[in-house]
């Protein structure tokens, strides 16, 4: 091994530390993930006794120690779910084919480890800190911005051959130095394995870039405009010469404009069964090889027939072995892969005959459920019309990406971690349901109550008639305040709902940014009031569709075209909606902090977001910063500061150990609360937090006043 491939894998352990120093949490991760993938030699360094160090090992050790390390909160907090189980059973089931097969208990656990490398802890890592809307946003930017780095790479190994890993490491990829010209050129390989996994990770970025342009939710990038940039990463991957990858990433795009013009998801779930059928109907001889081989020859040629050919040749073998012992495999080292009349040994690059022959039906079953079962519920989460909101769309596209891989591995065998990622990611994500949003009327008379009522829907009707689609939602939104104001929740979540659907017709190109940003305005609007009536995961889901929107615009807020108060207050609101609760979701808190910390960057004058961000550290249990963040919002007040400040002040200064100033705090949040009796509900919860804390040890009961 050269010098310099051994040092990259040692030292990508600190530098992934120093990585998760510079960046926040899941900035770092996805950043770590991707460098690694892209960039590190495809090598090994044997470590007897311990799984080989490889680009594997090496990505998903540092990463899984660094974020740990961080953020324990969310790998604890985490709770298992039904649909953890497909995963859990892949990767121990090795185990228990080593224990079936004789090959002992030291071989099973080397195998499990294997699996779970590969794709337990990937898959953990997505489930625990990348499945939220920003975390979705950060992955699909990570894997579109990888594939225009690439983009340099591939153009240098398409002129001059596949090179760069013997050049830089002093050695070639596992797939060999393939220096054959594939229609008039060469076909790149980079720092990967093989030339078809480059060209299936081109394909998955441009998907990606296409999304996140089409979507809006991108720009420009680079200061280039994202559409420029998808055009020359798809020309670029084209060229790649990948042609079953191109094959299937073509069926995606498919896919994303018919169920855009029709708002059907038909096409994407019938991707779903092709897998699973083929893995069923091969080994019972339902389904020959010579079909898929004569299509390939017409529309491929000969050569890459032949292909195909040979390794439904070589499958057939494997089949017949391993039906021998179809339930639980042969084990991975039960001696699967028979040998020919020559004394070679019959290989295939298929994953699914791989995992079959060496964990059976059950390891295979688990392998098409681990990455089928996030796309199929993601159909039951999102309703295709939503699939191209700024939002959603990086969800769409790894739920569309899973089981286009899938389908690629029932002929290779090209293991990536973000792929795992994906699927904890996307599995982790559960929206709440918007038809849920509905509260009960308060009027003070029934009677009052039916006339406004009445009134309101002879106007809800009346909205839209002869109106434009941005006149509409103005008078929407107007009708929605007067019903709030007549306590009428349920009128009022029609009229708010209506004014939505008005601003997205009005900006149904997305190209026009100040309507984008009315309706983000919208969005946000229609959260401050779901707020009000205490639907707060609801008010959650409005605040993150107002952030995409406003994410969207970033270029045309700092050419000071769009204020960026609102966005501010946005995500100031977003943060404290996530960290309202005692005891928050700890996969909340990380996330909660950035929008915080971002909220204070653009507004550093304003006391209320050095307030949240306080809070959100307090909760964090990071109590130092916590302290320093509230006596800036007491700075910044005019009126010296308010209970919400004294109360989590008295609070971190009591897990810090500081008695006495603890009561202080304690002292002064109850002197304003006596001040102010108007806010008592507001500052209510706070003050009923500080008591149950700072009683909890006997010495400090004195700080509580009867």
């Amino acid at each position: 091994m050269a010098w310099l491939a051994f040092f990259a894998l040692v030292l990508w352990l600190p530098v992934v530390f120093y990585i998760f120093e510079k960046y926040p949490s899941r900035k770092a991760i996805v950043f770590s993930f991707v460098t690694a993938w892209l960039f590190l030699p495809p090598t090994v360094i044997p470590l007897p006794g311990f799984p080989d160090w490889s680009k594997m090992t090496a990505t998903v050790t540092s990463v899984s120690i660094c974020a740990w390390l961080k953020q324990p909160q969310r790998i604890f907090g985490l709770k298992f779910r039904w649909y953890d189980w497909p995963v859990l059973i892949f990767c121990f089931c090795p185990f228990i084919s080593s224990i079936v097969n004789g090959a002992g208990a030291y071989d099973g656990f080397s195998a499990v480890l294997d699996e779970v490398f590969r794709w337990g802890l990937p898959y953990l890592i997505g489930r625990a800190y990348l499945a939220d809307s920003e975390g979705l946003h950060l992955l699909c930017l990570g894997v579109a911005v990888g594939g225009l780095l690439y983009v340099p790479f591939c153009v240098f190994e398409l002129r001059m051959s596949p090179i760069l890993n013997m050049t830089v490491y002093g050695f070639s990829g596992r797939g060999g130095m393939d220096f054959g010209e594939r229609y008039g050129g060469y076909r790149p390989m980079v720092f990967l394995s093989f030339g078809l996994e480059l060209g299936w990770w081109m394909c998955c970025a441009s998907l990606a870039s296409y999304q996140l342009w089409t979507s809006g939710l991108v720009k420009r990038l680079f200061g280039y405009p994202m559409s420029v940039l998808t055009i020359i990463l798809s020309l670029v991957t084209v060229a790649c010469k990948a042609t079953g990858a191109l094959v299937l990433i073509a069926v995606g795009f498919i896919v994303i404009m018919f169920s855009k013009r029709t708002k059907t998801s038909v096409l994407l779930w019938a991707l779903i069964p092709i897998a699973p059928l083929y893995c069923v109907a091969r080994p019972f001889g339902i389904m020959s090889g010579e079909q898929p081989v004569a299509i390939a020859t017409s529309l491929f040629g000969g050569d890459r027939a032949q292909s195909l050919q040979f390794r439904f040749e070589q499958e057939e073998i494997l089949m017949r072995n391993a039906m021998q012992r179809p339930i639980f495999g042969w084990s991975r080292n039960g001696g699967f892969n028979p040998v020919s009349a020559d004394g070679k040994s019959i290989t295939t690059d298929g994953l699914w005959i791989i995992v079959f022959g060496a964990s059976g039906y059950v390891g295979l079953a688990s392998l098409n459920a681990m990455l089928l079962l996030p796309t199929v519920l993601f159909m039951r989460r999102f309703r295709p019309a939503t699939w191209q909101d700024p939002d959603v769309a990086p969800i769409a596209t790894f739920a569309l990406i899973l089981p286009l891989f899938m389908v690629d591995n029932l002929s290779n065998a090209m293991l990536n971690p973000i792929y795992a990622i994906a699927m904890g990611l996307v599995s982790g994500y559960e929206p709440t349901n918007r038809k849920a949003r509905r509260g009960q009327g308060r009027s003070s008379s029934a009677a009052e109550r039916r006339h406004d009522g009445l009134a309101l829907k002879s106007n809800f009707q009346a909205i839209g008639i002869g109106e434009d689609h941005t006149a509409a939602a103005d008078r929407f939104e107007a009708e929605a305040t007067a019903a709030d104001d007549h306590e009428m929740i349920a009128e009022a979540d029609e009229f708010f709902r209506g004014a939505i659907e008005s601003r997205q017709a009005a900006v149904d190109d997305r190209t026009n940014p100040v309507r984008l940003d009315q309706l983000a305005k919208t969005h946000a609007l229609y959260a401050r009031f779901l707020s009000k009536i205490d639907q707060a995961e609801f008010a959650v889901v409005e605040r993150e569709r107002a952030l995409a929107i406003w994410r969207s615009l970033e270029e045309y807020r700092q050419s000071g075209e769009l204020s960026w108060e609102i966005h501010a207050t946005n995500l100031n609101d977003l943060a404290w909606l996530l960290i309202a609760e005692k005891d928050p979701d700890p996969s909340r808190l990380d996330r909660a902090i950035g929008l915080s910390e971002e909220a204070v960057q653009l507004a550093p004058q304003l006391a209320s977001f050095w307030n949240t961000l306080g809070i959100a550290r307090y909760r964090n249990r990071d109590y130092y910063k916590a302290i320093h963040a509230l006596s800036r919002s007491v700075s910044l007040n005019e009126d010296g500061g308010n209970a919400f400040d004294f109360y989590y002040l008295a609070l971190a200064n009591h897990a810090l150990g500081y008695s006495k100033l603890a009561a202080d705090w304690f002292d002064r949040a109850e002197s304003w609360a006596r001040r102010n009796p108007g806010m008592a509900t507001l500052v209510r919860a706070a003050r009923a937090e500080a008591i149950a804390s700072l009683s909890e040890v006997g010495r400090h009961r004195s700080l509580i006043k009867p």
